[in-house]
């Protein structure tokens, strides 16, 4: 690119990932008509463009959202469907925008508002934490830390790390085949007393497969569940697999719990009929050769 200098870049769907989708998807679950009415081109109401030009506050712009919609969420449930459609920055764009940084002048102009900018802040800043699988604090591992501190991240050294990774673990082996059958999010999942039942005897399965791998979870599992449900209206992965028609990941998720229970004698039933319903109904969704998705009327 000779005579080049300056390099002008948008931020959504360029740098970031967005899926306008999920925000619509967001604002029906909390009982709107579909959002498109209000918010797509053409049709849009007179303060979504003021927000977006800094007219009006956070505040009087979900005012306004509940007024213009009817509907009677909290705040925090607007500002989460609002935020929902923001997904993530691709490690690859972040490497070409520091080479390119090298070479030329960069900038970023976009009409980005008030709340999606502290959303994408904390998906950019969050903690990134790293560690060896033995727990060592080897060289390899600090040198990773620092570059990532360095880059403006949170990455602390994990001193056991197999323990971080079955706790993660303990979401993905319960929230994921639930939400894939059920269609539910994590807080809809959490409230209802028989699927939070469900999520708690499962996690219980999986933390006797890890303590029988000599793994300790730090955190006990009531206060894991209660974690979770702060997420709110989220959509796993898996459902959201389930929703687009893709291969879902059945095996990594739930079959190694339950592989790992059998290796070592820990009996996983509920995670072994989870895990036969799941692997059913991607087999119906390969065959079909469709996606699976209810629209909320």
């Amino acid at each position: 690119m000779q005579g080049i200098k300056n390099i002008i870049f948008d931020l959504g769907g360029v740098i970031i990932n967005l899926n306008n989708q999920l925000t619509e998807d967001a604002f029906v679950a909390l009982g709107t008509k579909p959002f498109r009415e209000y918010f797509g081109h053409g049709h849009a109401a007179a303060f979504f463009k003021d927000y977006e030009v800094g007219k009006i506050s956070d505040r009087q712009f979900i005012d306004a959202v509940k007024e213009l919609t009817g509907i009677s969420a909290s705040d925090q449930e607007i500002v989460r469907a609002w935020n929902a459609l923001l997904l993530d920055f691709p490690p690859e764009r972040i490497r070409l925008l520091k080479e390119l940084g090298k070479r030329y002048r960069l900038f970023l102009f976009s009409n980005t508002n008030a709340l999606h900018l502290a959303a994408l802040q904390k998906i950019y800043r969050d903690t990134f934490p790293v560690g060896e699988l033995d727990d060592r604090v080897s060289e390899r591992v600090q040198k990773v830390s620092r570059l990532l501190i360095g880059a403006g991240l949170k990455a602390p050294v994990l001193t056991d790390t197999r323990g971080e990774v079955w706790l993660k673990l303990l979401g993905n082996v319960t929230f994921n085949p639930i939400s894939a059958l059920t269609h539910a999010t994590v807080i809809d999942m959490c409230r209802y007393p028989l699927t939070r039942n469900l999520i708690n005897d499962m996690m219980l399965e999986a933390q006797a497969v890890a303590e029988g791998l000599g793994v300790n979870i730090r955190l006990p599992i009531e206060r894991r569940i209660t974690g979770a449900e702060k997420l709110g209206r989220h959509k796993m992965s898996m459902l959201q697999d389930v929703e687009a028609g893709r291969e879902l990941e059945i095996d990594a998720l739930v079959g190694a719990v339950a592989e790992l229970g059998e290796l070592i004698g820990i009996p996983t039933p509920l995670i072994k009929a989870l895990y036969a319903s799941v692997k059913l109904l991607d087999k119906t969704m390969r065959e079909a050769g469709a996606p699976l998705r209810f629209t909320r009327t």
